[in-house]
């Protein structure tokens, strides 16, 4: 049996400071030290690992799309890319590799993984139907032919192939320099172990029969071969499939509209590309041995699983993909009303990452997180807030549960307790939640109607707002069309004894226009929906960036600072349209139709698809608005 080659990253010697105290600022550069050998240790561990392409003909069958999704969740390998190949040129089918990118693309943006490459393969087969090597020119051939001369001349570029090798064969071709470097595992050909016959009437081989001729004959090339012979025994349940898969969020829906799509009659299926990764990741359930390649392409060595255990394969995958459901943004609330959201990444099942936004400010990476007994995630995120506003601060303590109820729900477990008083009494509290669907696509706001304006100022009331939290003072009084809000306060803190003024009226997608008057070092924020804080603060504020003129707070960083001198009106157009956002500053467009990635503390709402008011910060600094006009969307096609 073979296993592949994985160099292991070097382990970091911890630092120890010298007894002899320091001065803060020396322990600050130490500290910077620490953190920049710990970054580079990271990357070098990265940059160790096997690169990797994974080659798919995904519109083919459905078990390339289990193939990805195991492939796309471990750490052995370091995955460059999905490319697309052709499957079914000869039988009159030129778009069978635009099936199949479609397919790639909407699995990775199910999986958040939009920042794979995607290259498209060649529509036709190499050379012609009688044979030749001419090669077929794609995206996908010139990736592979610059991810592998990127490479080191003493590393190797792994290129996975579950369909035809169209891509590969002509990357080599093209540039036969980088033949040296590849190491091609592909599932195809039929083997016949007592006799040692190659037959290549298997589907993939026929897809592209002359690239796998090129391949087998290449004395430099490296290959691996999954036999259809072996890998037949490896099979899937549809109806135990769809149970498990109905757990899998976002992911798991895919899986099951594609073989219900393409297989609804099924009732089993073999994974046969599955059958590699697993092989691949797991050398221990599966044995590789050299064998002769077929005497008419010079019988070259090939190596050839020739065992697999499927039921350990089998097991392998559905415990590695189980906790899928738990990736995706969840949307909860506090008592107050006040959002929390929850972001879960399981591209490292084993240590999941994230962020959590509580209440106010923005949102922060969650840490030590790690698997319970029961299946739960726990992690950590040290928080402060004021219920309400109240002058009664809490804390969090220890960890927090995040637990799937099912496909859509999740229950959110905490501890809290007085902040800043260890004698205080915790209580224990939980939160229902919802999943937040995926970020549709970037709207074409050419094709977006907009209806009729909408003025939210009647003149000289309040008549269509109310005042929030309840309790709080009003600041607020409508003078001649300008809403003017007075407060004495001057700082930027996250909590004031003065409230937040709302439309009586909740809103879907629209245009807001606005003019905004912010005294110098003063501070609001306009919130769409009560969700996404556009920030309004003088052109000269110490908040900038993330946090400045023409931002989203805490999300989306406008390109340029556009804002006016503390005093003066500044102009603002808001366009909202499908969970992106466009902001025009004073004619500037410093946003351009930007993805929300989710809500802004300190709003109303973290759900990011329900509708919701217009909401205008009053709790922290004077400021006065004017001309607030929303013209909503009647018309996206």
């Amino acid at each position: 049996m073979t296993q592949l080659s994985m160099p292991k990253p070097s382990l970091m010697t911890p630092f120890t400071p010298d007894r002899p105290r320091q001065s803060p600022s020396s322990i600050r550069w130490v500290w910077m030290l620490i953190l920049l050998v710990v970054a580079g240790q990271i990357q070098a561990a990265d940059t160790a690992k096997p690169k990797l392409i994974l080659d798919c003909d995904t519109a083919n069958e459905i078990d390339d799309l289990y193939a990805i999704v195991r492939m796309l969740h471990q750490d052995q390998f370091q995955v460059l890319g999905l490319t697309s190949t052709q499957w079914l040129h000869y039988l009159g089918d030129p778009d069978s590799v635009q099936a199949s990118q479609r397919m790639n693309e909407e699995l990775l943006r199910r999986m958040r993984r939009d920042d794979l490459p995607t290259p498209m393969g060649s529509e036709e087969p190499m050379g012609k139907p009688w044979g030749g090597t001419d090669p077929k020119d794609s995206p996908a051939c010139q990736f592979i032919i610059e991810q592998a001369r990127s490479i080191p001349d003493d590393k190797s570029l792994i290129v996975v192939c579950t369909g035809a090798t169209t891509n590969l064969a002509s990357a080599i071709r093209m540039a036969p320099e980088i033949a040296p470097k590849i190491k091609c595992y592909c599932m195809g050909f039929r083997y016949d172990e007592s006799t040692g016959a190659w037959n290549k009437s298997e589907f993939n081989v026929r897809r592209d029969l002359n690239a796998a001729d090129f391949l087998l004959s290449h004395p430099e090339v490296e290959m691996h071969v999954m036999t259809a012979t072996l890998s037949q025994a490896y099979k899937f349940d549809q109806k135990d499939s769809f149970r498990r898969q109905s757990q899998m969020g976002p992911v798991g829906a895919y899986l099951t509209e594609a073989w219900t799509r393409r297989f609804p009659d099924s009732q089993k299926w073999v994974m046969w590309d599955l059958a590699l990764v697993e092989a691949m990741l797991h050398p221990e359930m599966a044995n590789e041995k050299q064998v002769p390649g077929p005497p008419e392409n010079g019988g070259r060595p090939i190596w050839v699983y020739d065992r697999i255990d499927v039921d350990a394969m089998r097991d392998d995958f559905w415990n590695t993909v189980q906790r899928l459901g738990y990736d995706g943004t969840w949307s909860f609330h506090l008592s107050d009303g006040y959002p929390v959201w929850l972001d879960i990444r399981t591209n490292d099942l084993q240590t999941p990452t994230g962020s959590l936004l509580w209440s106010v400010g923005s949102a922060g990476p969650i840490q030590k997180t790690r698997w319970t007994d029961d299946g739960s995630l726990a992690f950590v995120r040290k928080r402060k807030w004021k219920p309400g506003g109240a002058d009664v601060a809490y804390e969090l303590v220890g960890d927090l549960i995040a637990k799937l109820n099912d496909d859509d729900s999740m229950t959110l477990t905490f501890t809290q307790r007085v902040a800043g008083d260890d004698s205080s009494p915790t209580e224990t509290v939980r939160l229902s939640g919802k999943r937040i669907p995926l970020m549709p696509s970037k709207p074409d706001l050419a094709k977006v109607e907009f209806g009729e304006p909408i003025d939210l100022l009647s003149g000289n009331d309040l008549s269509g707002w109310s005042l929030i939290p309840a309790g709080k003072q009003n600041g607020w009084r409508a003078v001649d069309g300008v809403l003017i809000n007075e407060t004495p306060k001057q700082d930027f803190s996250a909590y004031g004894v003065f409230g937040n003024l709302v439309t009586d009226q909740k809103f879907n997608d629209f245009r807001l226009e606005l003019e905004y008057n912010v005294p110098a070092g003063g501070n609001s924020g306009v919130y769409l929906r009560g969700t996404y804080e556009a920030q309004v603060v003088d052109r000269d504020s110490k908040m900038q960036g993330i946090s400045g003129p023409g931002a989203i707070f805490g999300r989306i960083a406008p390109s340029t600072n556009a804002g006016k001198p503390g005093g003066q009106w500044n102009q603002y157009v808001l366009t909202l349209v499908d969970r992106h956002i466009t902001v025009q500053l004073n004619g500037i467009t410093v946003i351009d139709n930007e993805p929300l990635a989710g809500c802004t503390g300190g709003g109303i709402e973290s759900d990011d698809t329900a509708p919701g008011p217009i909401l205008l910060q009053g709790d922290h600094t004077s400021v006065k608005y004017r001309k607030l006009r929303l013209y909503p969307v009647v018309q996206k096609d």
